[in-house]
């Protein structure tokens, strides 16, 4: 900000106040409370979340220079102390629920967490089914999983079966959510999109809307493109 003429005493004095150490110390101090953690063989951001019970958005502000799928062993991230997750949003959960899974299950998710951001900006490809030709939606999916042992059909439509039913309220990172009549003009009642949910409110996909291909896309029910053409989401890890 730029002040015209001169300070008089009093206007001085209030400036100095305003912009006096305490306020930036304290601001320091909490900064000062956070954690450091260093990244081990195996680690992804989500993993990390969980094993501090923070959310993944909290972790992601406190390192917004990291790439989540490219976390290297021997780096160091910051751990905020407070979590900014909203409770309001699908899939908020009680910092303690991670414990419900098993540990091979969370390792295992973790990886095809890992495998997933590792292709993000892959281009969008019609009937697209690995890396070199570009992927639809189905087929980033199907990738994925395949990776880690999990056998999956092609369609969205055709996964939208398999597995296990999931809630909104329970959906975890590695569940499938579908969508009904994506494509233009059609209106059939059946499943034609999926999304890989990566958790608080945000999913992964292979998105066809101007080509973007693979990309993250952050709060997706409160779309309303999205939300008035959700159909349901799937378990398919086994948690």
């Amino acid at each position: 900000m730029r002040f015209k003429g001169r300070f008089t005493g009093g206007l001085l004095a209030s400036l100095i106040i305003v912009l006096s150490p305490p306020a930036v110390m304290a601001a320091t101090l909490q900064r000062s409370h956070d954690e450091t953690y260093t990244v081990k063989a195996g680690n992804t951001l989500y993993g990390i979340a969980r094993e501090k019970h923070i959310s993944v958005t909290s972790l992601e502000n406190a390192n917004p220079t990291i790439y989540p799928g490219r976390i290297y062993v021997g780096e160091r991230i910051l751990v905020p102390t407070s979590n900014q997750q909203g409770t309001n949003q699908p899939g908020a959960k009680n910092p303690a629920a991670s414990s419900l899974l098993a540990p091979e299950t969370q390792t295992l998710t973790d990886a095809i967490l890992h495998t997933a951001f590792g292709l993000r900006g892959i281009r969008y490809d019609w009937g697209g089914t690995s890396p070199s030709t570009g992927f639809d939606c189905s087929g980033f999916i199907q990738y994925i999983f395949k990776q880690h042992g999990i056998s999956l059909p092609r369609t969205a439509s055709e996964q939208s079966q398999v597995g296990r039913p999931v809630s909104l309220q329970n959906l975890l990172p590695g569940d499938l959510m579908f969508f009904m009549d994506t494509y233009s003009g059609q209106v059939t009642d059946q499943v034609t999109h999926v999304a890989l949910y990566i958790g608080n409110g945000n999913v992964i996909e292979s998105s066809s809307v101007n080509g973007q291909g693979v990309i993250v896309i952050h709060n997706l029910l409160e779309n309303p493109w999205y939300r008035t053409r959700y159909f349901g989401a799937r378990d398919v890890i086994g948690t």
